[in-house]
C-alpha cells in the first residue's frame, strides 16, 4: 500500500503541479479532465485552475466540482452532453436536462461536446466527429440553439459569481483501494467506482444525495489543510462547511485520523458514518475510543 501511494503521488507532483505551474509561468491556465487517472482524484483535479467533470452521474461529476469548491477555484467546467443519443437525434429539450444535471452537481462552466471544424463549402452533414449531438451549423437544432445558451448563460451568471455553500465535507477514503492486493490492473478512479459498493463511502454519499444535502467530497491532503474557524470548517480554500462526515473504512493514514482529531479538539463538528477505521495506515490496530467523535449508526 505504501509503494503504491508513493507511486501514485509522483502523477499529482511530478506532473499535475508540474504542468500548472508550467503554464502559469506563460501566462496560460490548465483545464483537466482528472477522473481515469491511477490517484486521488481530488487533488489532480484541484491542482488544476479549472477542474473538469463529465457524465450523467451526479455523485461522479461532484468530484470535479467538489475539488474546485474545496480548494478555491472559480470555475467548476463540464465536457457536456457528449453523447446523448444517435447522430442528430437529440433534442434542445435533452441537452438542457443534461445541463441541469451538471448545475445541480455544481458546474459553473458548461462546454458543449463539441463542434467539429468543417470548410464552409463542404457538403452537408460536413466534417463529423464521433460526439454524437453534433453542435453544428448543419444540425436542424442550431437555429434554436441561443434559447439554451441564453439559459445557461443566465444561470451561469448567478453561479460564477456566488461562493458554494454546501454544509458537509465527506471523506473520501482511497486508502481502502490502494491496500487492495489482487492480480486486478491498477484502479484508475472515476466517480465511485464498483469496488466501492457496499461500502459505507457509496452508502453516504447516495443516502445524502437522496435526501438533499449538500456536501462536497474531501481528501487526506485537503484535511490537512483544512481549520476550525467560528466553530466551522474552513478549507484551503476559504469555504467553509458545518461537519466533516467519514465513512467506516478499513485503512485511514494516521496522520489524516490525527488531523480529524485534532479538528474535533478545536471545535470542528465530526461524524463517523458506521464505525471507527480498523486499521491505521501502517499497520497499527486502532485500540482506544475517540469520544469527540460521534458514531452515527448504519441502521
Amino acid at each position: 500500500m505504501r509503494l503504491s501511494s508513493d507511486y501514485l503521488d509522483l502523477i499529482l507532483d511530478k506532473y499535475t503541479i508540474g504542468w500548472t505551474n508550467w503554464a502559469h509561468k506563460q501566462g496560460k491556465i490548465t483545464r483537466d479532465q482528472a477522473h481515469g487517472s491511477p490517484g486521488n482524484i481530488l487533488d489532480l483535479y484541484a491542482a488544476t485552475d479549472i477542474p473538469e467533470t463529465e457524465g450523467t452521474d451526479i455523485l461522479r461529476m461532484k468530484f470535479g466540482t467538489s475539488a474546485a469548491n474545496v480548494s478555491g477555484k472559480k470555475f467548476a467546467s463540464s465536457e457536456s452532453a457528449t453523447w446523448l443519443g444517435e447522430h442528430f437525434s437529440v433534442t434542445l429539450g435533452e441537452v438542457k436536462k443534461a445541463v441541469d444535471q451538471f448545475f445541480i452537481a455544481g458546474v459553473n462552466h458548461i462546454f458543449y461536446h463539441g463542434t467539429c471544424y468543417s470548410p464552409a463549402n463542404e457538403p452537408w452533414p460536413g466534417f463529423l466527429f464521433y460526439a454524437a449531438v453534433e453542435f453544428t451549423p448543419a444540425n436542424t437544432i442550431w437555429n434554436d440553439f441561443s434559447a439554451l445558451n441564453n439559459y445557461v448563460a443566465r444561470v451561469q451568471s448567478f453561479t460564477q459569481s456566488s461562493k458554494p455553500d454546501n454544509d458537509i465535507l465527506f471523506y473520501f477514503p482511497i486508502f481502502d483501494r490502494y491496500s487492495d492486493n489482487n492480480n486486478v490492473m491498477l484502479e484508475h478512479f472515476d466517480g465511485i467506482s464498483p469496488r466501492f459498493n457496499g461500502t459505507p463511502f457509496k452508502t453516504g454519499a447516495q443516502a445524502m444525495l437522496d435526501k438533499g444535502y449538500a456536501f462536497d467530497y474531501i481528501s487526506d491532503k485537503q484535511i490537512k489543510n483544512t481549520i476550525v474557524y467560528d466553530g466551522f470548517l474552513k478549507t484551503e480554500g476559504n469555504t467553509t462547511y458545518s461537519t466533516l462526515v467519514v465513512p467506516g473504512s478499513k485503512y485511514i493514514p494516521l496522520e489524516t485520523f490525527n488531523d480529524i482529531i485534532n479538528l474535533a479538539d478545536k471545535g470542528a463538528t465530526i461524524i463517523m458514518f458506521g464505525s471507527l477505521p480498523e486499521m491505521l495506515q501502517d499497520g497499527e490496530i486502532l485500540n482506544r475510543t475517540v469520544r469527540s467523535f460521534s458514531i452515527l449508526s448504519l441502521s
